[in-house]
């Protein structure tokens, strides 16, 4: 879902309320972009755009911070241990352990972070066309 509704969407910069609200099937926006700009768009070549985005994102962020690690991703520890107090899901809490799998999972999805905290390794980053983050990202962190 992050691929489409943040990386289709915000990637040819259209509407998505056709998508969610009319039930457009999401094959009209690639043809529609190829009315509007001559190119080719489809799911494989968008899933390459996004997870460039989403890595220089990444990389971005391990720049300005310095270092990197899997606590960045998580919520805070009360979400682990309180119970929701209201609501439909009342007395839920989120499980420690299952969301950690979670975010492993979303790691190796993302096209190549690592299991440490969500760092991109150098290869994924050559594999992506984005070396030009790598010097400034071992300075701070080890790629692997």
């Amino acid at each position: 879902m992050q691929d489409i509704r943040g990386g289709l969407f915000e990637t040819i910069v259209t509407c998505r309320f056709p998508w969610v609200e009319v039930g457009l099937e999401l094959d009209w926006y690639f043809r529609l972009f190829k009315a509007a700009t001559g190119m080719d768009m489809n799911m494989e070549i968008l899933s390459t755009i996004n997870n460039r985005i989403y890595t220089l994102i990444r990389a971005f962020w391990i720049r300005e911070y310095g270092h990197w690690d899997r606590a960045y991703d998580t919520p805070p520890a009360k979400w682990f241990k309180r119970p929701l107090s209201k609501g439909p899901l009342k007395g839920a809490k989120l499980d420690y352990d299952g969301y950690q799998k979670m975010l492993s999972w979303y790691y190796e999805l993302r096209g190549g972070w690592d299991e440490r905290g969500g760092i991109p390794r150098r290869d994924t980053l050559k594999r992506l066309g984005l070396d030009f983050v790598i010097p400034q990202l071992e300075s701070r962190v080890n790629l692997n």
